[in-house]
Parts: C-alpha cells; sequence; structure tokens
C-alpha cells in the first residue's frame, strides 16, 4: 500500500513539473520573440506553477511521512531501489521521469534568466547610446550577469 501512496504522489509531481515545464517553454519564445504581453502572461503563470508545484512538494513531504515513507530525495530514491520488483518498475520509471523533468525544469529557467540578463543588458545599452551618456565596455559572469565596467569613458557622438 506505501508503494501505491508514493506512486500517486509522483505522479502528482510529474504533472505539476510538466506543466511549470511548458511554462517555461513559453517563457523563453516570449523572451526571445520579445512580446511584452506574452512576456507578462508568461511570468504570471510561471509564478502560479512555482506556487502550485511548492504548495505539491509540501503537501507530499507531509504525507509521505504520515506514511511513514522517506521524504528527502535520497530516502525516496532508496526506497525505490528497495522496492518489490513488481512495485519497482513504476516506482523507478516515475521516479527518473520525474528528477529528469525537475532538472529540465531547473536548467530551463537558468536560461531564461539569462536570455533576461542579457535582454537587459542590451536595453540599457540602447538607453546609454540614445541619452548620449558614454558607452562603457563590458563583461559577463559565469551567470550571465552583467559585470561592472572598468573601461575608460569614450563619447558616442565624439567630440565637437
Amino acid at each position: 500500500m506505501s508503494a501505491q501512496v508514493l506512486i500517486n504522489l509522483l505522479q502528482e509531481e510529474l504533472s505539476c513539473l510538466e506543466c511549470l515545464w511548458q511554462t517555461l517553454q513559453d517563457e523563453h519564445l516570449a523572451l526571445r520573440q520579445r512580446e511584452v504581453t506574452d512576456m507578462e502572461a508568461a511570468v504570471n503563470k510561471k509564478q502560479d506553477a512555482m506556487i502550485r508545484l511548492e504548495a505539491v512538494f509540501q503537501d507530499h513531504e507531509e504525507r509521505l511521512r504520515m506514511s511513514g515513507l522517506p521524504s528527502t530525495p535520497e530516502g525516496i530514491s532508496a526506497y525505490v531501489q528497495a522496492s518489490t520488483s513488481q512495485e519497482q518498475g513504476q516506482l523507478s520509471t516515475l521516479w527518473e521521469q520525474r528528477q529528469e523533468r525537475l532538472q529540465q525544469c531547473r536548467d530551463q529557467n537558468q536560461l531564461n534568466g539569462s536570455l533576461i540578463n542579457r535582454n537587459r543588458h542590451q536595453v540599457l545599452r540602447a538607453l546609454t547610446i540614445l541619452s548620449g551618456q558614454e558607452l562603457k565596455s563590458a563583461a559577463y559572469g559565469p551567470g550571465g550577469d552583467l559585470l561592472p565596467s572598468a573601461s575608460a569613458p569614450r563619447s558616442l557622438l565624439g567630440r565637437v
């Protein structure tokens, strides 16, 4: 019976992760196309999906403890490995799918964050040019964030 509880919980988590994954894909498309209304809608949808996923994870952690099942990823993985062969196939498949989709969501969210930072940098650069301010070269850090510049100032419009 405990295995069926875990199977049901993993199916529900996987469903939430699939929803988040699709939302992150929509967000990525909106960011690449630079469609403001689509970006706003994607961000709102992503926030709702994240809130739902967090609630599901918290609820499942409590339900796992009440069922006498492990509630940590390491504990669940060990439980899946120790399951009977009849239960192990379905549990193992669901657990692997859940873990893989969770990692894909993390990776896509990081990619989207990098795209946001790059777009932000381009907008700031355009505003700097349009305002006639000095343009400074910039570099990106390992996370894709814009690092402060230390280059010598130069005029965009030239010297008059």
